[in-house]
């Protein structure tokens, strides 16, 4: 099973589910990325299958993930300003989304 994420490449296998940051060389945390995020954390309420864990990592070799992308702060500002559920591109949902699965 493969999810399609644009920001990150997926694989199911075994009960695990592999997810690959790749938004460019630094993988940014920008709007897609953290929508992709907050998808990737919810899917495991809405599709569970036999997922029972989720592992992350970078298609970068030198960085996972180094920070906000601060030259979309705008972008990003208006997106959350609008965020009115799980789905939407919020830090703050996906934050949520991954305490609430711990």
């Amino acid at each position: 099973m493969t999810l399609a994420y644009p920001s990150i490449w997926t694989r199911h296998e075994d009960g695990v589910l592999f997810a690959t940051l790749d938004a460019g060389p630094l993988n940014l945390l920008g709007v897609d990325l953290v929508r992709d995020l907050v998808d990737l954390v919810n899917m495991p309420y809405t599709d569970p299958g036999d997922m029972r864990v989720v592992v992350i990592d970078s298609a970068s070799p030198d960085y996972f993930s180094a920070h906000v992308d601060l030259s979309a702060v705008p972008q990003y500002t208006a997106e959350a300003a609008k965020a009115d559920g799980p789905g939407s591109a919020s830090l703050g949902m996906f934050l949520h989304g991954w305490h609430a699965s711990q």
